[in-house]
């Protein structure tokens, strides 16, 4: 198994301006990996992750033994904001916050609309869990 990151994006049901993750606009690119310029990759020559153009739709689904309110690979409900479930993305590999409004409920997974550039880009997840508090928020292993 390859070591990684694992980041926390706390559930806040404030939300920011803009667009939320029900009509989130993923931005521009290709689909193939491809753009941008300088690297070999397409990706410009800088110590940090940069766009490589690929996207993903955003997504809400249940995760297998979620429990009754979140049918496994069901669309996931939308709740109230609540100790009990999950509300705005954090900002993770330089890309911006999420807001998510309604919440969602702890069992869910989102699949965000980028991917992670340091493992084959492949589209970034995070599940709706107490993993370190008492408090439901999305936890994304990068």
């Amino acid at each position: 198994m390859a070591a990684g990151v694992f980041a926390v994006a706390a559930c806040s049901a404030s939300l920011t301006s803009g667009q939320d993750a029900n009509d989130y606009d993923g931005g521009s690119g290709g689909t193939d990996g491809g753009g941008g310029t300088g690297g070999a990759d397409g990706r410009r020559d800088v110590g940090i992750p940069t766009e490589t153009g690929r996207t993903y739709p955003m997504t809400f689904i249940c995760f297998p033994d979620a429990g009754p309110n979140c049918p496994s690979g069901e669309p996931c409900p939308e709740v109230p904001p609540s100790s009990e479930s999950c509300g705005d993305i954090g900002s993770i590999l330089g890309n911006p916050p999420i807001p998510v409004s309604p919440a969602r409920p702890i069992g869910c997974r989102a699949g965000l609309p980028y991917g992670n550039p340091y493992y084959g880009d492949t589209q970034v997840e995070c599940d709706c869990s107490k993993l370190f508090t008492d408090m439901a928020q999305w936890s994304c292993p990068i």
